[in-house]
């Protein structure tokens, strides 16, 4: 998702890493690039970027020699598709558990996050350097606990300036995460925290990335906070808020663009980031809420939902687009950020749900990509692709649009249960 600071490749250049899509219509439309093997990685919860050379790079949240994830690289090989694993993070010094994905500068060089390990062992944002043939992991910022936030989990954006700029997901002044910005000087980084969140009506817990705008102005999500409570327990401070931070004689403000309740079929909870069109609507997914009761999770009802955030005289309008049921074997629970297609079709995934049976849980389904097309006033929702265990499940990464229409995503879990990377063309 280039909002999130992904780069696209071209269609030409997939053809000469992966092979590519055959042109014959009879050719299946999911393809598993890459499969998971656990010593080579394990679990992939973020998405995948491109160099311009076409190799594709991305993280596992698990595996490898210390079993606490790698930063990997694929590459062609003749016919055939070869895995380099570029580091080994030990849950030490170096971090641990790589949630999201890793983004690239022009240089070549990697930045990503750990939620564990490091000298404060709450995390780390690191670099990783390519230079004759290896590749050199630099550990930017330790996290710890206090204000400065920590258990990072979102990829990072670029700012101006060369800045990194990410979200914590615990911790800060109010100990319910953080947004912060990491500048470069002298060869070492220094954290800003651009907002704590309070825990009330500001937010809490952010789990997705930023996203910014032509004026700097930077966008996001918290998956609890806001102004109802959604658990029945009241241990929820709420159902997750939509916001705004910006910049007037350097001091960050938040506005909440919008609350979810929980009730009525706006949604809860949502987990990503949000996408923006070219009139500066905001698109966005929430795991929970709806208009549907899913039962395993029947403190907050609904399977999820996909949403949009339209500005009107300085106050923001959300409609639901669709709201996900279950029943209908649409998918359920979406956690992952939204794509366009060049069409302006919203394309995304369900963690769940599905046609094909899982064989984690009772529920049903290893997940689904669903496209959600405009059509005479409304939305309608397709799937895609249903994954069936053997050609990935569970994705809880967003998918990565190339010029031609071609997505390539991760899943957490496959045939031999440690996840894979797959393309699709629809």
């Amino acid at each position: 998702m280039s909002l999130r600071g992904i780069a696209v490749m071209s269609l030409v250049t997939i053809v000469i890493l992966f092979g590519g899509f055959q042109a014959n219509a009879q050719a299946p439309k999911e393809k598993t690039i890459f499969a998971f093997d656990r010593t080579d990685g394990n679990v992939s919860y973020g998405e995948v970027t491109f160099d311009p050379a076409g190799n594709l790079y991305g993280t596992t949240a698990g595996g490898g020699t210390h079993e606490r994830g790698v930063v990997f690289e694929l590459s062609s090989a003749g016919q055939g598709t070869v895995e380099t694993v570029l580091h080994n993070f030990t849950g030490k010094l170096d971090g641990g558990e790589p949630y999201a994905g890793v983004i690239m500068d022009s240089s070549g060089n990697l930045y990503g996050t750990t939620r564990t390990g490091g000298s404060g062992g709450r995390g780390t944002v690191f670099e990783l350097t390519p230079a004759g043939g290896t590749w050199t992991e630099s550990v930017l910022y330790n996290f710890k606990e206090g204000a400065g936030g920590f258990a990072p989990s979102a990829q990072l954006l670029f700012g101006s300036g060369g800045v990194l700029i990410g979200t914590a997901n615990a911790g800060g002044a109010g100990n319910h995460g953080t947004v912060f910005e990491l500048s470069p000087s002298n060869g070492s980084w220094t954290e800003t925290v651009l907002y704590a969140f309070m825990g009330g009506n500001d937010g809490a817990y952010p789990r997705g990335a930023m996203i910014s705008d032509a004026a700097g102005n930077l966008y996001g999500t918290t998956t609890s906070g806001g102004v109802t409570t959604c658990e029945s327990d009241g241990l929820n401070p709420g159902c997750g808020t939509v916001f705004e931070l910006s910049q007037s004689q350097g001091i960050w403000k938040e506005q909440v663009l919008y609350a979810f309740t929980g009730t009525g079929g706006d949604g809860a909870n949502p987990a990503a980031a949000v996408v923006a069109d070219s009139s500066g609507n905001l698109y966005g997914t929430t795991e929970y809420g709806g208009v549907a009761v899913c039962p395993i999770f029947s403190k907050v009802p609904g399977c999820g939902t996909i949403f949009e955030l339209s500005p009107s005289n300085g106050t923001w309008k959300e409609t639901v687009l669709y709201a996900f049921t279950g029943a209908s074997l649409d998918g359920v629970f979406p956690a992952a950020p939204l794509a366009f297609d060049s069409s302006g079709n919203l394309f995304g995934t369900t963690s769940e749900g599905g046609l094909n049976s899982d064989r984690y849980d009772d529920y049903g389904g290893d997940g689904t990509i669903f496209e959600i097309s405009p059509l005479n006033g409304a939305w309608q929702e397709t799937v895609v692709h249903d994954f069936n265990g053997r050609d990935g499940g569970r994705p809880y990464a967003g998918l990565v649009l190339n010029s031609n229409g071609d997505f390539y995503g991760t899943t957490s879990t496959a045939d031999r249960n440690f996840g894979n990377v797959f393309g699709l063309r629809p």
